[in-house]
């Protein structure tokens, strides 16, 4: 829900930044983030040099706010699992009419990054047939 996405950038700044939505029915989600100052100088005051520091400034807070928001800002999901793949693939399996092997087509997730203890305390993964490649795991 973009509501909950707002509300997670907006704690992960600390307050610094204010972040809106569009509403839900739009073709378009948009996020508006806009920087929360503090201290709002007069332009007519202020010399060229002291301009082109604070926009400077401007952008490179800007430009760490994109970084931590594209690397850092952990949304939902396990930590440390950073992306999921849905595969289909042929796993044998008992026949329980006939006892033998077959193989059978079936769905499963491949992942980019490991976290196998969170991963098998959800309810509808099936424990018995999870695996890592990962060794400390």
């Amino acid at each position: 829900e973009l509501s909950y996405i707002t509300n997670v950038i907006t704690r992960s700044f600390h307050g610094s930044i204010s972040c809106i939505h569009n509403t839900i029915t739009d073709d378009v989600v948009v996020l508006r983030i806009r920087i929360k100052t503090n201290n709002i100088q007069s332009m007519s005051d202020e010399d060229d040099m002291s301009k082109n520091l604070e926009l400077e400034e401007e952008d490179t807070f800007l430009l760490d706010i994109e970084q931590t928001l594209l690397s850092q800002t952990h949304l939902c999901g396990i930590e440390q699992i950073t992306k999921g793949f849905m595969s289909k693939g042929k796993q044998k399996q008992v026949d329980p009419e006939t006892g033998d092997y077959k193989p059978q087509e079936q769905w499963y997730i491949d992942t980019e990054g490991s976290n196998l203890l969170p991963v098998l305390s959800f309810v509808d993964v099936d424990s018995t047939r999870s695996a890592t490649n990962n060794v400390i795991e």
